[in-house]
């Protein structure tokens, strides 16, 4: 719709109400159409019916006016509308409508009338808290709002004309406490009372009841009425509990200020004299602090003395994660020792990080300002925690590594007048906080230290309980990530040793590894001596998790730079609870997500695997035998999955070897019998017609003379070849003599002639010359052409990588950039030759034989990971092109994790595919989003992860770190055959990353089963321990345990989608599922590696 429309539309709503106002049916819209004639133009409304959905229209048909003459309509949509526009058009619709019935509750046919309770008053009171409450007298409203006494009183007002807010009390009422609503025989004298609800500030009157308790307990008396005291000594404010529920979860989920909070709530009283509303905002801060600290007392079981029952945490307000190990509480009693080479199952992931926004201000704190949460929180003690860095020196760290530099560097600047610059946090990889200190300054060893061992030791079991559950205690393996980690571990030990010798040994068990994002920052040593991707039995536990929290904490800054250090402690205890409560209440669906994707991945990085085992079968047994665990020589790493650059070849050596290979790619034919050659000679001659295209094609671009001389040279050789052939042909082929006369009359160009062999016909006239014998022979030289092709392809895209590496690293002047530029170019121009000339290939086997086992090329297939740099992110998760595993499809793709087909999709009546053809499924790039927790799991497909971002482009091959030499021709070889071994070790280590991936998170989502199962025990036996006197207490613990059951039925269902149901059973053994498993899938790579010899 045009804006002239919009706003004449618009333009009735302040319009005369008494003016007449044209109504126009539901089902119509205006549309208005400018008529243009010779002398001058005008415009014109007229009323059309509305369709529901209007197809496109490409273009509006003009319409004729009454005189005959042409006007352009510009109302007509040219698209379908979509949903928020069609529902806004519904709305305007009825914009007039609408705005009379808001005006309308300004008043009431009823006001002023007989009240129907036969009092003869009057009807001058209305409630707007209440739904489709009728004007009634004022004793009527009192007496329907005993108990809900905040509710405004909006009384007409027979000279002013209109209704005026009133508190309740103004209508002589006294809010009676302690008889739930009813009189008390003993009143107290009513006080003047503020009462802050969730639609305004009440100045309401409150009295006591003293009949049962001299003097009367105020506080107990509120808080049963629903309202909280402002203060413990004789309070006159109260908030009531649902206004600070609904500020905890406002506060919890988009961060609202209190000041915010609290000026809508008086801006709700009166929006046009808010400066007369009462404004109790210093109550209301120290009211929310102590609400926020009793919820997390409540929650956590403290007030149920849950201590008794789970001894082996200590006294704290901490959400625990459920998936995590704890010795104890959820153990498998079936497993208690784990194997070394499944460690993962068993094992505690913890990851450090620092922060800088939740930081304070230097400013006059108050000193009797300490955290409620007195140390039970993420929270160290203060004074214990300051007494701690008073013994550590403030030396600063140094280090070799360029990540530790460029952070030692930091603009200091940034923490000037701050008294604390932020927080360091450590998080289990599932996101939930475990921990957190300030920093008092930048980000120091010591601060990470102590967040740690806060970690570790409330993991920790006591001393009694830790010599009962020993074997336990001592299965559970340990790793953690940190992103300066590879620093940080050097003194370690001795820093623990001395600080927190209590955690010393476990410190040491400890295997650390640098977060994969913060590690591409980082020398690329680090990249092999902690990446986590090269560790065995961590899964992929890529360290990033950490990041997660930061954008919801971030949001607190601006909060806690004004607060006192207590509140501030507070608030972020309180967050970080919530978080942790968020993250609990959907971790079953999260896990069992985890794994779906993992047996996805699995599936298709353990197909490239067996794919490039198959292609590097003859290196693959000395390679097995390498050692996959880095080693430090000097400053630099050595490691399978690093590519030796003391000695690199130039890009000359480069582009000749890659052309010295093509050639021997195209003579890996040899012929050994008279059909032999003659198929042989053949292909060579459709090979030297392409050839001989392609060089017509350059000239024409490029007219050089030394191109001209190669087509004639080509052309002669070319010409030479088809008489030969067709000196054979005319004995094997007698029957296409007619044929090939026939063209012979109107000779095409020689690149184009035809050769009438048995890909030239189709199968009824192959049937009928009786080629069907020489069909078959074709059909097994075509598909080693093929093969021959996807070699020499692999080798093109390996150069252009290597290329394109050194033009970015070293090129700088034009001389350099133009001469690499014009290799590349080149390179480019042969691969994109041979990518067509595979298609052509590939045909020529469908009409041999009506289907073709290798799939169709296109630019996306030649995809490959550099092997050359160090791991980039994401990598895990991408999978290099077709190109290099297209040679093996035939051994891989009938059998995934659960023994379904996973690699290839039959495919019948495309385009370009003969029938029953199949076709791997390309599948692309799939980062770790977050999605809303669903109840029941989606089946991926690939139409569902190709609509996600593809993989990026990949850096190129080389990285000039050593210096370009001159290379033998062995040396050559090996340098390529080293980047194969890269390429397959690192194949291998996504492959099995992913397996563990899988066997971890089950393990993870039966430890979480067990452990809301526990929870729900622990409850149920404490509601019985409760007071007879507080059945409240015994109430919410079985509330609680029936949240517990069901998140363990949650659990379950999981379990059963994902066909793990028999795990659950008492007599299950994990780890016997596990290595039954794992012989599954070796005994299928194994078969499908030896299936091609």
């Amino acid at each position: 719709m045009s804006m002239q429309s919009k706003s004449k539309k618009r333009k009735h709503l302040t319009a005369d109400p008494n003016a007449h106002i044209p109504i126009r049916p539901a089902n119509s819209k205006q549309v208005y159409h400018t008529v243009t004639s010779a002398s001058s133009s005008s415009t014109q409304v007229r009323t059309l019916a509305r369709v529901p959905v209007r197809p496109p229209v490409d273009e509006a048909p003009p319409l004729p006016d009454e005189e005959g003459e042409v006007h352009e309509e510009k109302a007509i949509l040219k698209k379908p509308r979509t949903q928020s526009g069609q529902l806004l058009d519904d709305f305007e619709d009825h914009f007039l409508e609408l705005g009379w019935l808001l005006l309308e509750r300004e008043a009431d046919c009823l006001t002023n009338t007989v009240c129907v309770c036969g009092s003869g008053l009057k009807r001058t009171t209305k409630c707007y808290d209440c739904l489709g409450y009728a004007p009634a007298c004022r004793d009527c409203f009192v007496h329907a709002h005993i108990h809900n006494p905040t509710h405004w009183a909006e009384v007409w007002d027979e000279e002013a004309g209109f209704f005026i807010r009133h508190d309740i009390s103004t209508l002589d009422h006294t809010i009676q406490l302690g008889h739930g609503g009813g009189k008390c025989p003993t009143p107290t004298p009513p006080r003047s009372f503020t009462i802050v609800d969730i639609n305004g500030v009440h100045t309401t009157r409150v009295a006591f009841c003293s009949c049962r308790e001299q003097p009367p307990n105020k506080i107990r008396q509120l808080m049963r009425a629903g309202m909280f005291p402002a203060t413990a000594k004789d309070p006159h404010t109260a908030f009531t509990i649902q206004m600070l529920k609904d500020f905890q979860l406002h506060n919890f989920e988009s961060k609202k200020a209190a000041y915010d909070h609290l000026g809508a709530i008086r801006r709700l009283t009166d929006n046009s004299f808010t400066a007369d509303v009462p404004n109790p905002y210093a109550a209301f801060l120290c009211v929310v602090r102590v609400f926020n600290y009793l919820t997390l007392v409540k929650r956590s079981g403290q007030l149920h003395e849950i201590d008794t029952i789970l001894s082996h945490r200590p006294s704290n307000l901490l959400v625990w994660c459920p998936a995590c190990p704890e010795p104890g509480f959820n153990s498998d009693r079936n497993c208690p020792k784990t194997p070394s080479h499944l460690r993962h199952l068993n094992q505690s992931q913890r990851t450090l990080d620092g922060n800088h926004q939740c930081n304070q201000y230097s400013k006059n704190n108050d000193p009797d300002d300490v955290s409620l949460c007195n140390g039970k929180g993420y929270f160290p003690l203060d004074s214990e925690y300051q007494e701690y860095l008073k013994k550590v020196p403030a030396t600063a760290e140094k280090s070799t590594c360029n990540y530790l530099k460029v952070v030692n560097k930091q603009d200091k600047k940034k923490f000037k007048n701050m008294a604390i610059t932020g927080t360091v946090n450590c998080q289990c990889s599932h996101v939930f906080i475990l921990s957190s200190v300030d920093l008092p300054h930048a980000e120091r060893f010591a601060n990470a230290d102590y967040a740690f061992a806060m970690a570790l030791r409330n993991r920790r079991p006591k001393d009694d309980f830790e010599f009962k559950l020993q074997i336990e205690v001592n299965d559970v393996d340990e790793a953690a990530t940190y992103d300066i980690a590879c620093e940080y571990i050097i003194n370690l030990p001795s820093r623990f040793e001395q600080q927190f010798p209590d955690l010393a040994d476990t410190v040491k068990k400890i295997r650390w590894g640098v977060p994969a994002l913060h590690v591409q920052g980082h020398q690329d040593s680090c990249t092999y001596l902690f990446g986590t991707a090269f560790m065995e039995c961590v899964a992929h536990f890529h360290g990033e998790t950490a990041e997660h929290y930061w954008p919801e904490s971030n949001q607190l800054g601006p909060h806690t730079r004004q607060m006192n250090l207590g509140h501030r402690q507070d608030t972020l205890i309180a967050h970080h609870g919530d978080w942790n409560h968020k993250k609990t209440s959907k971790i079953a669906f999260d896990l069992a997500e985890d794994i779906q994707d993992a047996k996805k991945k699995y599936s298709e990085k353990r197909n490239h695997f067996i794919a490039l085992s198959i292609s590097y079968s003859e290196n693959v047994p000395q390679w097995q035998g390498l050692s996959r665990s880095p080693s430090k020589v000097g400053k630099e790493a050595v490691s399978v999955y690093k590519h030796d650059t003391t000695k690199v070849p130039s890009q000359k050596a480069i582009y000749e070897k890659m052309l010295n290979d093509q050639e021997n790619f195209k003579s890996s034919m040899v012929p050994k019998s008279k059909i032999a050659r003659f198929l042989d000679s053949a292909i060579k001659i459709q090979e030297n017609q392409r050839k001989l295209a392609n060089l017509i094609k350059d000239t024409a671009e490029h007219e050089l003379q030394s191109r001209k001389t190669e087509v004639e040279k080509l052309t002669a050789k070319l010409r030479t070849q088809i008489v030969e052939f067709r000196k054979v042909q005319i004995q094997l082929m007698p029957k296409v003599g007619d044929r090939v006369a026939a063209q012979a009359s109107k000779p095409p160009a020689l690149e184009l002639e035809c050769l009438y062999i048995p890909s030239d016909f189709d199968a009824a006239a192959r049937k009928k010359l009786g080629l069907d014998e020489l069909a078959a022979e074709e059909a097994i030289w075509r598909e080693g052409q093929l093969y021959d092709i996807l070699r020499a392809l692999q080798n093109i895209v390996k150069a252009v990588s290597a290329l394109r590496g050194r033009k970015k690293k070293n090129d700088r002047q034009q001389k350099q950039n133009t001469r690499t530029g014009e290799y590349i170019s080149d390179t480019l121009k042969k691969q994109g030759h041979h990518i067509q000339f595979y298609a052509v290939v590939r045909q020529k086997i469908v009409m041999l034989n009506g289907s073709c086992s290798l799939p169709i090329l296109t630019e996306q297939d030649l995809f490959m990971k550099s092997v050359q740099q160090k791991k980039h992110v994401g990598d895990s998760k991408r999978t290099d092109g077709l190109l290099f595993r297209a040679a093996a499809l035939s051994a891989v793709g009938s059998y995934d994790v659960d023994g379904d087909a996973t690699m290839t999709d039959t495919h019948s009546g495309e385009e370009g595919k003969g029938p029953g053809e199949t076709v791997p499924t390309i599948v692309g790039t799939q980062m770790n989003n977050r999605r809303k927790p669903q109840r029941k799991l989606k089946a991926k497909t690939s139409e569902d992860e190709t609509k996600k971002k593809g993989p990026e482009a990949a850096d190129g091959w080389i990285w000039n770190l050593g210096k370009y030499t001159r290379m033998t021709d062995e040396e050559m070889d090996a340098w390529a055959s080293e980047g194969d071994r890269v390429q397959w070790f690192r194949a291998e280590a996504d492959m099995q990353r992913w397996q563990e991936q899988i066997e971890q998170k089950l393990a993870e989502l039966l430890r979480t089963r067990r452990s809301f199962l526990k929870m729900e025990s622990v409850w149920l036996e404490l509601a019985p321990l409760q007071p007879l006197d507080r059945p409240g207490a015994a109430a919410y613990a079985r509330q609680k345990a029936a949240m517990y059951r069901r998140r363990a039925s949650e659990a379950y269902t999981m379990l059963k989608e994902l066909g793990y149901e028999t795990l659950v059973h008492q007599d299950a053994n994990l780890l016997e599922f596990v290595e039954q498993e794992r012989k599954k899938q070796a005994d299928f790579i194994r078969s499908s590696i030896a299936a091609p010899e």
